[in-house]
């Protein structure tokens, strides 16, 4: 059983000037209160079968208030989206013998949004299957079938119009609804998991995305929809290779094919992420060094194009414990490199009547120290844990924040 109380707050400010004199200001304040609670049972039936069932409970509130001045005039809007979560799972797991296994059950959450004093209600269904089955003693085989839910964001559902520059405005949908993607995934491992494979196919049809279209009036407006016919499939994998007890090599890799039909049109690209590590452990001292290589700046679909984002970065990395452990201190170091990194991020759109390229430059990452501290006050247990945590919009996927 946990719980979690949080509060997050965020002020934008944007100025737009024609021939040096200012011509709009628009100021805006978001915050969001969120209050989550799980409580699980888990039981063993017998030497070959096991029960986890739950409860968890989530409820938000956000609002965005919006202040636009032009000239001596001044105008403030608004906007409050509150939700209410329900959600009941069971998940029956089965050993038939020591090289076949099974683990189903089916989660089913209420999501209750409202805005401007209307409700809606949704019913999201979540089945969950894991087949698994040893082929020998160093392979293995697991069918995957999942399903996530996704909630719109604040920006996302924020009616509000806000300029991005003269000629464009962005513009939230009150009415979207939660969209559910649906993953497929057959994984192969090899040795207890330090060679795997998976080819995986995810699919929605009302996956929410942001559309660009021209108003009467020569504007281009952005906003968002649920729209169906998403797919998105590749292969993911990690490749273990050690040089000696201490010093090994890993990469972890997912390349893919994204696409998505909007209006007869069909957007599609392929692209890939990859995480290269090299890393000297000496477990009686506590010490973990190595360099990192991540190229993780991807596209992410849109029905019109696409958002770049994330980053990339060659690092050095320290870490050492101390105190039995319980103090675990870290330094990265990420190195002035630029071959096979990628600094800049974007989104780009393109219609009939539009197309849009913005870009963001995060040199700034270069020479950058990252410390972390953190001290344990027990050493706790690791378990293993089915997701059954409720999907929560975090503001991740409304920022195309560095990290």
């Amino acid at each position: 059983m946990d719980a979690k109380l949080s509060h997050y707050e965020d002020q934008g400010d944007n100025r737009f000037f024609t021939d040096n004199n200012l011509d709009r200001h628009e100021t805006s304040f978001d915050s969001k209160n969120s209050f989550k609670f799980n409580a699980e049972y888990t039981r063993q039936l017998n030497e070959h079968s096991s029960l986890e069932t739950g409860y968890g409970f989530y409820r938000q509130k956000n609002t965005n208030d919006l202040t636009t001045i032009i000239g001596n005039q001044s105008n403030s809007q608004n906007f409050v989206l509150t939700d209410t979560r329900h959600k009941l799972f069971a998940y029956y797991g089965y050993k038939f013998n020591k090289n076949w296994s099974l683990k189903a059950g089916i989660a089913g959450e209420i999501s209750q949004p409202e805005a401007f004093g209307a409700k809606s209600t949704y019913m999201i269904y979540q089945p969950y299957l894991d087949i698994k089955h040893k082929l020998s003693k160093n392979i293995g085989v697991k069918l995957k079938y999942r399903t996530e839910s996704a909630y719109p964001g604040l920006s996302q559902a924020n009616p509000n119009t806000v300029y991005i520059d003269p000629q464009t405005v962005r513009k939230g949908n009150p009415a979207l609804a939660p969209a559910v993607t649906h993953k497929l995934g057959l994984r192969f491992d090899f040795f207890g998991g330090s060679l795997f494979a998976e080819p995986y196919y995810h699919f929605s049809n009302n996956y929410i995305g942001e559309i660009a279209r021209l108003r009467n009036d020569g504007i281009i407006e952005q906003t968002y929809e649920n729209i169906g016919h998403y797919r998105h499939y590749g292969i993911k994998g990690n490749v273990a290779v050690p040089f000696s007890k201490q010093i090994f090599w890993q990469t972890n890799f997912d390349v893919y094919h994204s696409s998505i039909k909007y209006q007869n049109d069909t957007n599609a690209f392929n692209d890939y992420s990859l995480e290269s590590n090299l890393v000297y452990v000496n477990q009686p001292k506590g010490l973990t060094s190595g360099f990192i290589y991540q190229r993780g700046m991807n596209k992410y679909i849109s029905p019109q194009g696409y958002h770049k984002w994330n980053n990339d970065f060659v690092g050095f990395l320290v870490q050492k414990s101390f105190f039995k452990r319980k103090l675990n201190v870290m330094l990265l170091y990420m190195l002035p490199v630029d071959f096979g990194v990628d600094y800049v991020q974007e989104e780009y759109t393109k219609t009939l009547q539009y197309e849009s390229m913005t870009q963001y430059d995060i040199h700034l990452l270069k020479n950058v120290v990252v410390f972390r501290l953190n001290y344990r006050f027990s050493k706790g247990k690791a378990t293993r844990k089915t997701k059954k945590d409720m999907e929560d919009d975090s503001p991740k996927k409304d920022k195309k924040g560095i990290f």
